[in-house]
């Protein structure tokens, strides 16, 4: 089984805090809120696990994640 975990968006409902991090990385008792998803991802026996990312692909990819990463360049959804 495979994973596939949307992280796009501006954040800006989580402003001031997302001027400057991703909301994906925010971090929630010392750890990125992508973290705890991840994990729980982990935990249910899901072994391949894709990220959609928007805007903050490049702090996402900075992170080293066993993880596809995929762009999604408009906000609508990835096109077919």
């Amino acid at each position: 089984m495979k994973a596939l975990v949307l992280s796009g968006g501006k954040g800006t409902r989580l402003r001031p805090i997302t001027h400057t991090s991703a909301k994906q990385l925010v971090p929630i008792a010392n750890k990125p809120i992508l973290f705890y998803v991840l994990e729980a991802v982990a935990q249910a026996g899901i072994r391949e696990t894709g990220i959609v990312v928007g805007d903050t692909a490049d702090e996402i990819r900075a992170i080293d994640l066993a993880a596809r990463i995929a762009l999604a360049d408009l906000p609508a959804g990835i096109p077919v």
